[in-house]
């Protein structure tokens, strides 16, 4: 049966999906660019996705078009919430739901089988030699089923969609359903992200705390060496700007561009689940693991600041039904919505199937070796 999970995730605070692109942020002249080349600080970008808009979708369109004489379709950068870091965050906290069924069995993994539990990986070099009887003994696992991967590189029961900004660019090019449209609130993709800045401070060299004196040892002595070393190093590294071998910065004091995404912005999301292999067991223990990454919150980096926190609204649908709200949220829990079609019938399995998970049915499926 296939399950599909359809709806929005609205951040309710910023937002940081860190770009490996590197980049730099001129403050004098407001700008960012791409690269490690020209003046500025290091700058962490959030990432995006390029869109290319076809042309002739309507004037609005067609004006932006103009603006670029050689860009008959032009592109545009849209935030997104990654599909894989999605993802990944529902496997671990569906990984916990797992571990506390065998703690309370009092039954351990080894090393490799927890590694390919929680990151679907026993080795970097996977195996090749997959038999018949070891590949349908996997797909039934309602764990490897489910989520798969592991060393003979199982399919998965469920695909993710990457997270993609609700606007109206997004919608005219039919990444969102025009359903979703309320949430777009004639938003440009460029007005949700922001600069913000970040700064490190050293208490030594700022003298900010009086407590140094009394806890460090050789305190004078101590100050001056730091002061000392840390000057030397700022003044070794202008001097060498331009040097392929720049000495290594000493001072621990920093300042750090970052871009955000603001809150009250939506992501269209999208799940779908077939239960062919894992049956509906495996449905429902996913769908535990995603009310805990919705109810845990912390999406992105700098969540230990309060970034990544998003409210979420998902609707259900089975086979091609109606879809209805996957849950009630009762004061500010996420809570089942049990008459929706299939919830109450895949806890349930998931519940039963739960008593039968053994760590030895694991560690087999897991084993890089076939048995």
């Amino acid at each position: 049966m296939k399950t599909t999970i359809k709806g929005v995730f609205t951040t309710v605070s910023p937002m940081h999906v860190a770009s490996p692109q590197p980049a730099k942020f001129n403050l004098d002249k407001w700008y960012s660019m791409y690269g490690t080349s020209g003046e500025g600080f290091p700058y962490v970008r959030t990432q995006t996705l390029k869109v290319v808009i076809p042309q002739a979708f309507t004037e609005e369109v067609q004006q932006l078009e103009d603006q670029d004489a050689k860009t008959k379709s032009p592109v545009f950068y849209v935030p997104v919430m990654p599909a894989n870091d999605i993802r990944g965050r529902i496997r671990r906290k569906t990984a916990k739901i797992l571990f506390d069924v065998l703690e309370k069995k009092g039954e351990k993994l080894s090393l490799g089988t927890y590694h390919g539990i929680t990151c679907g990986s026993v080795t970097s070099q996977p195996s090749m030699n997959l038999t018949v009887q070891s590949a349908r003994a996997s797909m039934a696992n309602v764990w490897l089923g489910t989520f798969g991967g592991g060393p003979r590189l199982i399919n998965t029961a469920f695909n993710v969609s990457t997270g993609i900004l609700i606007n109206h660019l997004t919608i005219r090019a039919g990444m969102v359903d025009e359903k979703y449209s309320s949430y777009s609130s004639g938003i440009k993709e460029s007005d949700v992200l922001q600069t913000i800045f970040f700064s490190k401070i050293d208490d030594i060299l700022r003298f900010r705390s009086k407590d140094g004196e009394g806890v460090i040892k050789d305190y004078k002595k101590s100050v001056e060496e730091w002061q000392g070393m840390c000057q030397s190093n700022t003044k070794k590294r202008k001097s060498d700007d331009n040097s392929a071998e720049k000495d290594k910065k000493t001072s621990l004091q920093s300042f750090l561009p970052l871009e955000i995404i603001i809150p009250n912005v939506s992501f269209y999301v999208e799940f779908i689940f077939n239960d062919e292999g894992p049956g509906v067991a495996g449905l429902g223990l996913f769908l535990l693991g995603l009310k805990s990454f919705i109810t845990d919150q912390g999406f992105g980096g700098w969540v230990r600041n309060g970034f990544g926190r998003f409210k979420s609204n998902l609707e259900i649908s089975q086979n091609g039904t109606p879809a209805t709200p996957l849950f009630n949220q009762m004061n500010g829990e996420y809570e089942f919505n049990m008459s929706s079609p299939g919830v109450s019938e895949a806890l349930d399995a998931w519940a039963e199937s739960s008593q039968k998970v053994t760590a030895a049915e694991l560690e087999e499926l897991f084993s890089i070796e076939e048995k």
